[in-house]
């Protein structure tokens, strides 16, 4: 079910992020409470560093026993995105939404306006 809201601003949508607000509001976070932990990580657990303004992650999943990304450039622009593992050496595969292999994630992933891809994270040692 999607929710209708007004979200009053002045200029460009694009330069008040207006989707990614959209986005947010009728897809919000779901997440998992766990017991305190003891500091280690600091303020913020980060996975991933996508390196772009232009794309957002909206998924991260586990199927199989593999770790997937769907990235999605959601400002209506082509994306570059600078895709990286923040927990150690990984091995980044674009493959298709059956998990079919399309190709090795080398330095940027193109996206189009508007396209999806999915990245499965291979962790490394």
């Amino acid at each position: 079910a999607y929710e209708f809201s007004l979200y009053p601003f002045e200029g460009e949508w694009s330069h008040v992020d207006l989707h990614r607000k959209a986005l947010e509001y009728n897809f919000p976070l779901i997440s998992i409470s766990t017991a305190p932990g003891d500091g280690r990580f600091g303020r913020e657990l980060k996975l991933l560093d996508i390196g772009s303004p232009d794309a957002i992650v909206t998924a991260l999943y586990g199927s199989g026993g593999k770790v997937f990304a769907r990235l999605f450039a959601q400002q209506g622009r082509p994306a570059q995105v600078g895709l990286r593992y923040l927990k150690g050496k990984a091995r980044l595969m674009e493959v298709d939404l059956a998990g079919k292999e399309k190709g090795l994630v080398n330095g940027a992933l193109s996206l189009q306006p508007w396209q999806f891809k999915t990245v499965r994270i291979e962790a490394l040692g």
